[in-house]
């Protein structure tokens, strides 16, 4: 299967550095959260990895390719993106926009197949968004359209898995039984899936490991049993922190 990696990895946006001499390897299985107080860069972190940011020096690398040499087709069926924010631009339905992420594997002369179609109406389903494929993007809720584009993702079946505040807008519900779920998914799937939260609780949750975006280019990474610790995020967040334990989970909160 196929593992992400980025090799002493500098990265640059405006006057902050967000990492430098990053060397981090997201084998497939694993499910990573990249933690960090605003301002830091994670969401400019993500874009890098997917191949949309340039670092100032580095290399990322999806199964030992560099992504500056793989064509742009191939990097899309290797990486899918979920962007914090969507603009909807274009009035349309919940079908295309969803079948947007079958566009990597289809043929630029055919066009969707049915086997595609089917792919949409069963990811929809998954979502909790069946009988609503016709329905215009602009008349959905905030959690409707998150799980639309969670699903555009879905159907994109790629070997690694970004995404960028996947919980906005999802209820508390969808936060565990959807996007819990998804993730379970992709790690049964063997995907490498590396997310940006704000939502510790969430991030020990679902994930193997943390990846922390300290500023001035500062980060570190390893297990979540090793990083989340009230120490390191009260390091992180410049904040003193606590936990307690409920239900057999650690749970990190404010002091």
């Amino acid at each position: 299967m196929t593992e992400l990696s980025v090799h002493d990895l500098r990265v640059e946006i405006g006057d902050v550095v967000v990492c430098r001499d990053l060397c981090a390897t997201f084998k497939p299985g694993q499910v990573w959260t990249i933690l960090g107080p605003n301002g830091v860069g994670k969401s400019t972190l993500l874009k890098t990895l997917a191949g949309l940011y340039q670092p100032i020096v580095g290399r990322v690398a999806v199964a030992g390719q560099s992504l500056v040499e793989m064509p742009r087709r191939e990097r899309a069926r290797q990486i899918g993106i979920l962007f914090q924010d969507h603009a909807d631009v274009f009035p349309l339905t919940v079908t295309e926009t969803v079948l947007t992420g079958r566009h990597p594997w289809c043929s630029p002369l055919q066009g969707e197949s049915s086997v595609d179609l089917e792919r949409v109406d069963q990811v929809l389903d998954e979502v909790g968004l069946d009988g609503l494929q016709d329905r215009s993007l602009f008349s959905l809720s905030g959690g409707e359209r998150r799980r639309v584009d969670l699903a555009a993702l879905a159907v994109q079946d790629s070997a690694v898995v970004l995404l960028d505040e996947p919980s906005n807008h999802l209820d508390p519900r969808h936060q565990v039984t959807l996007l819990g779920g998804m993730i379970g998914k992709w790690r049964r799937a063997r995907r490498a899936v590396i997310m940006v939260l704000h939502d510790i609780n969430l991030a020990v949750r679902f994930s193997d490991y943390l990846l922390f975006l300290y500023g001035d280019g500062e980060a570190s990474h390893g297990l979540v049993t090793e990083m989340a610790t009230e120490p390191h995020f009260s390091r992180l967040y410049d904040q003193p922190m606590g936990r307690y334990q409920a239900h057999d989970r650690d749970l990190f909160f404010p002091l």
